[in-house]
């Protein structure tokens, strides 16, 4: 496995673009592999109320992606739809939405 490259931080933000986002602590009960992606993996995350499935680009950043099953994490709840790896994250259907990993800027190949 290659060395992490540690993003720049970037711009600031004001506080009402900060109000606007709505992040949420989830538990990740399932990883599974995206086919046909180099990064991405689909997590299904327990949020209390409902559960969503998420697209996070991190295939590359471990070995067994399944290691954070059951784990707790932080999660960007209100993106806009996208597809990607021609999996659609819907607005529609809760449960299909989700977060991308920034750093990665996900995996957005036809």
């Amino acid at each position: 496995m290659s060395a992490i490259e540690i993003a720049p931080i970037k711009p600031a933000v004001s506080l009402d673009v900060l109000a606007q986002l709505d992040i949420r602590v989830g538990t990740i009960t399932t990883v599974a592999d995206v086919a046909d992606s180099r990064k991405l993996v689909k997590l299904m995350v327990d949020f209390g109320d409902h559960v969503r499935q998420v697209l996070v680009g991190m295939k590359q950043e471990r070995e067994d992606p399944t290691e954070i099953e059951g784990c707790q994490a932080l999660f960007l709840v209100n993106l806009e739809p996208m597809e990607m790896a021609g999996q659609r994250l819907s607005a529609d259907d809760p449960t299909k939405r989700g977060v991308v990993d920034a750093s990665s800027q996900g995996d957005r190949r036809p």
